[in-house]
């Protein structure tokens, strides 16, 4: 995402500095048509002819360049247009991966739930049977000493 931010602010950036040229390039285009105009109205007009020729040539090739330039920033803007079509594909991607992610971590936490669940189950069951044994073992010591006792009365008494 942040690869893309930079791709996009450096492609700002490009067709700001192509919109400047551009601007250059209009400006020196109509400071040259005044220019032009100023001299053909002048008496040196015929002497001048070879420099106007020169001049035309500097606007064919200017014009050519603002051509070349409006077909470049058509083409970026197209580029753009392209670029914010697979931003949006990308971050509809991404949403939908995290959004499949979460779903599965949910129902693995709803799985350890029902782990948790079973665990708790089997250690009280666990517990409740030892104290069972508890009080069986309890029982049986004091049948044991009653036991004992008995023995050592019964051997007293030979």
């Amino acid at each position: 995402m942040h690869r893309e931010r930079a791709e996009w602010e450096k492609h700002k950036e490009r067709l700001a500095a192509e919109a400047k040229l551009f601007e250059k390039a209009k400006a020196e285009l109509a400071k040259e048509k005044a220019d032009f105009e100023k001299e053909k109205n002048s008496e040196e007009w015929a002497s001048k002819r070879a420099a106007c020729e020169r001049e035309n040539q500097k606007m064919f090739v200017t014009r050519t360049e603002i051509t070349n330039l409006k077909a470049h920033v058509e083409e970026l803007t197209k580029s753009e247009m392209d670029f914010k079509v697979r931003y949006e594909e990308a971050r509809s991607h991404r949403e939908r991966v995290e959004e499949q992610q979460l779903i599965i971590k949910d129902k693995d936490l709803a799985g350890k739930d029902v782990e948790i669940g079973e665990l708790k189950r089997h250690l009280r069951e666990s517990l409740e049977a030892l104290e069972v044994d508890k009080q069986k073992c309890e029982s049986l010591e004091i049948d044991l000493e009653a036991e004992k006792s008995k023995s050592e009365s019964i051997e007293e008494a030979r």
